[in-house]
């Protein structure tokens, strides 16, 4: 006999539970068991109880043949790569998960030579059955799996008394992800032979529980427990093979008793009525998974993958009359590696996402920002500063403020598997040095998926190693008031399953949560379900503040700057190239400060006790006055004969000749408000730069930004008799106090005809 096992990648291997267990379990055993074990003595659960992860194991076993007990070598067995054969594909954004409750085995068929007695309580088959059951072996190991349960099926019906069969049919069911079937089958296999394996019992238990049958999966789970006092010599099944698998059931016991006992008892969140399937819109057959509404609850983003064998990419779908339409791809940000977990900032426009297998990564997968503007990605790249390392980092959550950031990581530090960890913005921008949140938040197993609510005081997130219902839960928890995490809440049924659960998100309303399962009943794979959350969930009372500080006498962004709001009581905030920036303010709550920004006078702003808002937020725009008109003419005119002379200055960036859209924006307006109706005479361009650097490099700089104004200008159509350019390197500075910056200029001197 010999058992192949293939081991998911992506998992560590590693569970936590707490709690004492100390009681007597005759009384747990099922039915059928003959001569119940005295009880076993009670203790401490071991906490974070760790067993290896393992890339491939290669299992041997000792077996009774006639009346000879031979040894068998260990044999290697690799998976068919047929579709039927594999069930999921690793996921990068997300990490992979099997489909069943022990995510170390993803595939394990048990094979045996049959022929003459076994020991006692096993079932001989007839030569003609015993080459059947082995066919149906063959066919399993070969990813065959509903020729395999035809065949063990007619041997069932012949022999409906023999165990193997029932434990080979539940497999093929397990493996399926047909967990009612399964468990039927398991619970047959003991009525069959009680002591046909003491892991049979494990088996039965772990497929009553992902169905749900928490009672009788505690007893199934006491009972494993128990039979662990009978010696290996009373069951039919006890070599190599079945206690390599005892002793891995073992480690995980304790975890799965307590999460018996969890649900069992209730003692988890509850007040959910009723969860929703978004609809074919968006799932699909395939895996939807980590949504994000945006716009007002207009657009939502989620991640997918088309079928088992393709990469993860980041799709979009708009909110219409009958729900969500067809699902759009983002171009610009989608490659062949994988992308996922998007998450933006509250002005909809900043954007973070997972990205993998790109040569600027340094681990495995990298957070990375980008700009989103009309559904359309630009400038993605790597987040700045401390957050990615060489490991894995993905699956962000930002704060209403964009300060902090909440990402799962397997970095080192952390308590064991995948852990959450913050950071927090830096005033030049940049991401600090993350912290873990420590052991209270995080355990031995995955937390990933983190969601930060607007008033920044509840977290959502997924775990496996926390006491659960299924394969991995959501919880909640909350900020205490000296900053740290209470302890997890899990948020109980319906939302959580005997499936996976995973990617919690709040609509900005604070009243719709939205998550990913594979549960039954769903489209097929992982499908995004919503609900109303219960009152005890609800976020405290906010108003969202969608700003932006314009030019004064333009109406438009500022030229060639960003401002800085000063608030009274909290950090100061940087707008962005459009001169955006959003808050978030706690209902009724009043705030006042002042903004300043280059080449502006310094504005005042203030807001008193704004009413609750956040769909379609409060706008505040502030007007800031330009110390002088960049758009006008100048307003020194100086007169030459007959002709009319203007003077106007257009700005560059440090060490910087080209001509941005904003620049392109300004001289467009400029020949648009000064030169309409009037001849062109001559047209002087003349470049500076400031006094920092080589003298011979600040000349070229000089011309270049002079030639490349000159050349704009011809382009718009300036009808000039002759245009001169001239670089003239550094410009004289008119006072001490002058900035350098207003000397990195091209000035355009315009003669006209009166």
């Amino acid at each position: 006999m010999f058992v192949g096992v293939w081991v998911d990648w992506a998992f560590r291997g590693r569970i936590s539970a707490f709690g004492k267990r100390g009681r007597r379990y005759e009384s747990f055993l099922p039915k059928g068991l003959k001569n119940p074990p005295s009880a076993c003595p009670g203790g401490h659960i071991a906490n974070r109880t760790k067993w290896p992860a393992l890339p491939v194991l290669f299992f041997g076993a000792e077996f009774a043949c006639k009346s000879i007990t031979t040894p068998l070598h260990l044999f290697p067995f690799i998976l068919p790569t047929k579709p039927s054969a594999i069930l999921t594909h690793p996921h990068a954004c997300m990490k992979e998960r099997t489909h069943t409750f022990v995510r170390t085995l993803l595939f394990i068929v048990f094979a045996a030579q049959w022929s003459g007695s076994l020991l006692a309580q096993q079932r001989v088959l007839s030569p003609a059955y015993s080459q059947l059951y082995h066919r149906g072996e063959e066919a399993l190991l070969n990813g065959e799996n509903k020729d395999a349960q035809k065949i063990f099926r007619k041997v069932i019906k012949r022999y409906s008394d023999f165990a193997p069969a029932w434990r080979a049919l539940g497999t093929c069911h397990k493996l399926q992800g047909d967990f009612p079937a399964a468990a039927d089958a398991f619970e047959s296999a003991l009525r069959a032979n009680p002591y046909h394996s003491r892991v049979l019992w494990f088996e039965c238990g772990e497929a009553c529980f992902q169905v749900g049958r928490y009672g009788e999966a505690l007893q199934y789970f006491l009972a494993f427990d128990s039979l662990r006092n009978v010696p290996s010599q009373q069951f039919t099944y006890n070599g190599v093979a079945e206690q390599n698998l005892e002793k891995q059931y073992t480690e995980k016991l304790d975890g799965f008793l307590w999460s018996c006992w969890l649900a069992r008892d209730k003692e988890s969140f509850s007040g959910i009525a009723e969860v929703k399937n978004l609809g074919k819109a968006v799932n699909t057959g395939a895996d939807e998974y980590f949504p994000y509404l945006t716009d007002g609850g207009q657009t939502m983003l989620f991640t997918s993958r088309l079928n088992a064998f393709s990469d993860e990419n980041v799709y979009y779908s708009l909110r219409n009359k009958r729900g969500w339409s067809e699902r759009m791809a983002f171009d610009e940000l989608n490659t062949p590696g994988n992308e996922g977990m998007s998450t933006l900032a509250r002005n909809g426009h900043y954007l973070l996402f997972t990205a993998c297998q790109r040569e600027e990564t340094g681990g495995a997968c990298d957070l990375w920002e980008a700009t989103l503007e009309n559904h359309e990605v630009h400038d993605a790249r790597p987040a700045r500063g401390a957050l990615n390392s060489e490991a894995w980092e993905s699956q962000a959550s930002l704060s209403c403020d964009g300060r902090e950031l909440y990402f799962s990581s397997t970095r080192p530090g952390g308590q064991g598997g995948s852990d959450l960890w913050v950071c927090r913005r830096q005033p030049g921008g940049e991401w600090g040095i993350p912290e873990n949140l420590g052991p209270v938040v995080n355990t031995a197993g995955d937390e990933e998926a983190p969601f930060i609510t607007a008033d920044g005081q509840t977290l959502f997130f997924s775990s496996t190693g926390l006491a659960g219902y299924g394969d991995q839960d959501l919880y909640f928890s909350r900020r205490q008031k000296d900053g740290s995490w209470s302890p997890p809440v899990n948020l109980g049924p319906p939302v959580n399953s005997p499936y996976r659960e995973l990617g919690f998100f709040v609509s900005n309303d604070g009243r719709t949560g939205y998550f990913a399962s594979n549960r039954p009943g769903g489209q097929g794979g992982m499908d995004i379900y919503y609900f109303e959350l219960p009152e005890a969930l609800f976020s405290e009372p906010l108003t969202f503040v969608k700003g932006q500080v314009l030019d004064a006498v333009t109406g438009k962004a500022l030229f060639n700057s960003r401002a800085t709001i000063h608030f009274d009581r909290f950090p100061p905030a940087t707008t962005d190239e459009q001169g955006r920036f959003y808050l978030c303010l706690k209902a009724g709550e009043s705030i006042s400060g002042t903004v300043t920004a280059k080449g502006y006078h310094e504005g005042l702003f203030s807001l008193q006790g704004p009413a609750p808002a956040t769909d379609p937020p409060l706008e505040l725009t502030i007007s800031l006055e330009p110390e002088f008109n960049l758009l006008l003419f100048a307003e020194q005119q100086k007169h030459n004969g007959s002709q009319e002379t203007l003077v106007q200055s257009f700005l560059f960036d440090f060490d910087e000749a080209r001509i941005d859209p904003q620049m392109q924006q300004s001289i467009d307006e400029f020949i648009e408000s000064a030169l309409q109706n009037h001849k062109v005479v001559n047209v002087e361009v003349i470049g500076y730069t400031d006094d920092i650097g080589d003298v011979s490099y600040n000349q070229k700089l000089s011309e270049a930004r002079a030639k490349n104004v000159a050349a704009y200008l011809e382009n718009r159509g300036v009808e000039v008799q002759k245009v001169q350019i001239e670089g003239r390197g550094e410009a004289p500075a008119t006072s001490q106090s002058e900035p350098a910056w207003k000397n990195r200029k091209v000035e355009v001197i315009v003669y006209l005809e009166e």
